[in-house]
C-alpha cells in the first residue's frame, strides 16, 4: 500500500496506553466531582467532564453556576485545587459553559 505507513506494535501499545491513561484520569476526575456534586447541585448548578488531554482537564459548568459570581472561587480554588492535588499529571483545569 503506497503512501500508508504501518504502525509498529510498540507504537500501537503506546497509543493504547495513552488512551487508557486519559480514560483513567477522566474516571478519577468524575469520581472527585461525584464527591462535590451534591454541594454544586444544591445551588442549582452542575459540572461535567468534557475532555482530558495533555495534563489539562476541561469541565463544563452548567445551570446556575454559569452566571454565579462565586463560581470562579468555587471552581478555581475548590474544584481545580482538588483535582490537581489528587490526580498526578493534571496541571490545569479549564472551564467552558
Amino acid at each position: 500500500m503506497a503512501g500508508k505507513r504501518r504502525i509498529r506494535k510498540s507504537e500501537q501499545d503506546a497509543l493504547h496506553k495513552k488512551g487508557d491513561q486519559a480514560g483513567g484520569v477522566k474516571k478519577r476526575v468524575q469520581a472527585l466531582l461525584g464527591a462535590v456534586r451534591p454541594d454544586i447541585l444544591m445551588h442549582g448548578g452542575d459540572v461535567e467532564v468534557v475532555k482530558v488531554h495533555a495534563g489539562t482537564v476541561t469541565l463544563r459548568i452548567k445551570g446556575a453556576c454559569v452566571h454565579c459570581p462565586f463560581s470562579k472561587i468555587t471552581f478555581g480554588k475548590g474544584v481545580e485545587t482538588l483535582i490537581c492535588s489528587k490526580i498526578p499529571g493534571v496541571r490545569r483545569v479549564r472551564y467552558v459553559s
